[in-house]
């Protein structure tokens, strides 16, 4: 299949989790750890190590963990359930996503992740979780991945790469989450 071609998933990639009042992980759903394996997930990502841990130990940035806090008090507060799209990609795949966070009682909430479609690309290495890594820092917006080039300019990974001069850097700096304006505003309205 060429690059620019997109595959669209079928409605069963979708995966499941519930996390109880306290915010930590009760419940997966029974394709979490093929999901793992197949995305060559850290050990501390695998159905079994999940459970009991909070939320947060798997949410980097304080932006994005301030975003979960909130939503998930929108959700519980208003008893309402919210959807937030966003991407989670691996080296050589986009994978765009709608997140469904609902409701349930004493507090749980069940998080829905629905794969909408995904987009094969060349490998970009910045993106694997193996490499040892500088003590630069760069930020990348947790919904989007696009990356802060500029205090108002975000990019794509790949130009930002380039406009950032990543290639010629001994080691690929760290990566930090945060938000993009444009991501942030979208939020504020999906809970407004």
């Amino acid at each position: 299949m060429g690059e620019d071609q997109t595959l669209q998933k079928p409605e069963q990639e979708t995966y499941v989790y519930r996390i109880n009042a306290d915010d930590v992980i009760v419940w997966v759903g029974d394709n979490w750890q093929a999901f793992v394996e197949a995305n060559k997930g850290a050990a501390n990502t695998a159905a079994k190590a999940v459970l009991g841990k909070s939320l947060y130990d798997y949410i980097c940035g304080l932006e994005v963990r301030h975003l979960y806090a909130t939503v998930l008090k929108v959700v519980r507060e208003r008893n309402q359930v919210l959807h937030l799209l966003f991407r989670c990609d691996a080296p050589e795949l986009r994978r765009y996503l709608r997140l469904e966070l609902a409701p349930l009682t004493n507090g749980h909430v069940e998080l829905r992740s629905q794969i909408l479609k995904t987009e094969s690309r060349e490998s970009v290495e910045l993106l694997r979780p193996d490499l040892p890594r500088s003590d630069e820092i760069i930020t990348m917006c947790s919904m989007c991945k696009k990356v802060e080039t500029d205090p108002d300019d975000w990019q794509e990974i790949e130009s930002a790469i380039n406009r950032l001069h990543l290639f010629e850097m001994e080691a690929p700096p760290q990566i930090s989450h945060g938000l993009c304006p444009v991501c942030y505003q979208a939020m504020l309205a999906e809970i407004g």
